[in-house]
């Protein structure tokens, strides 16, 4: 059995989740004993590390993760997620201001 040592995420950023996702690949692809590449094995990590905030985002994605790429999966729905929320709290900001 391949050893792994710990690999450190950082916390979910809901204002650049595309930089998070590219920190969490850099993270993974540094493991020195054996680089994480597995599509399955880094949707757990990131599931793993993920607040509360951003796991009401992609429930359904954690209850039910897509049997092919779980990680393509969850990146696209968290960004999305991420983008929809900034929109909104946007919009109550401007109609407060109103």
């Amino acid at each position: 059995m391949t050893e792994v040592g710990a690999v450190k995420i950082p916390p979910y950023n809901f204002s650049y989740p595309h930089l998070w996702f590219a920190m969490c690949d850099r993270s993974l692809g540094l493991e020195v004993l054996k680089p994480v590449t597995d599509n399955v094995t880094k949707f757990n990590y990131i599931v793993s590390n993920l607040q509360p905030e951003a796991d009401a985002f992609v429930r359904d994605v954690i209850m039910n993760p897509d049997a092919v790429d779980p990680c393509a999966v969850i990146k696209t729905q968290l960004i999305y997620k991420s983008g929809e929320s900034s929109q909104k709290e946007i919009r109550k900001l401007v109609s407060e201001r109103n």
